[in-house]
């Protein structure tokens, strides 16, 4: 049985080679889920793929802010409702057929308001029953302004993921909605033509944990451009955890 499975807010010390997903340390498990799928062999292999449905469906997204929303929300209803195995395996399920919607639904332009005779029409297809991905639309939020980037403190991604390793709550009051420039070793670049783009960088000695930097999409150009084991440093504001790595909003790319 591993020791490191991948599992948070959407959160093992032994890891066997070439495990990728890892989230959280099964020796500070805390909650009945997590303490089931660091002794279900088959949860934790549920848990490893669902890191990667959870990756592939986030590149894709387009509006970054609703799929973290969202999949903080899954995370806690899961926290908040499961005692047993059985409900854990479902909640995989359920999560694995929500990002296969979300990865496979590609951006479309808004449509039209509908005329108010069609609005109105008893044929109107009802709202589907199942769980909706999040939607497609720009984010918007604001990033580092000028003079919060100037005076912002630099923290290295190993020093904030350690940080929130220790205390999640702590780390939220020290670093959520604040400016800090933000420096490391990037260890991915994920620019997709329908997204917004992001860069994670490593966020311990092992690589596998990662700091999530999300961009808007007019600095797809330039994020494409960087590569991996490069050194950067920008100003980005906290966002909190999102499925158990910390994310930032940056304005620009390095």
């Amino acid at each position: 049985m591993k020791n490191l499975a991948w599992i948070a807010a959407v959160s093992l010390a032994g890891l066997p080679w070439g495990a990728h997903a890892v989230t959280f340390d099964c020796t500070k498990a805390r909650s009945a889920p997590e303490k089931l799928i660091c002794s279900t062999p088959d949860l934790s292999r549920a848990d490893d793929h669902l890191k990667q449905s959870f990756e592939a469906a986030r590149a894709r997204a387009t509006d970054k802010k609703a799929f973290n929303d969202r999949a903080r929300q899954e995370w806690q209803r899961r926290e908040k409702t499961c005692t047993d195995a059985a409900c854990v395996r479902q909640w995989y399920a359920d999560q694995e057929r929500l990002y296969a919607a979300t990865d496979a639904t590609p951006a479309v332009p808004a449509q039209p308001a509908p005329k108010p005779a069609t609005a109105q029409s008893p044929s109107a297809a009802p709202a589907s029953a199942h769980p909706a991905a999040p939607q497609s639309t720009p984010d918007t939020r604001p990033a580092a302004s000028p003079q919060a980037a100037a005076n912002a403190p630099e923290v290295a991604a190993t020093v904030l993921y350690a940080d929130y390793q220790q205390s999640e709550s702590a780390a939220d009051r020290k670093y959520k909605g604040k400016t800090i420039k933000i420096s490391g070793t990037v260890a991915g670049v994920t620019a997709p033509a329908n997204g917004d783009p992001y860069l994670e960088l490593t966020a311990a000695d092992s690589a596998m944990p990662k700091v999530h930097l999300d961009f808007p999409r007019t600095a797809s150009a330039q994020i494409a451009a960087i590569k991996k084991g490069q050194k950067i440093s920008l100003p980005c504001v906290g966002q909190g955890l999102v499925i158990g790595d910390p994310v930032l909003r940056c304005a620009d790319a390095p």
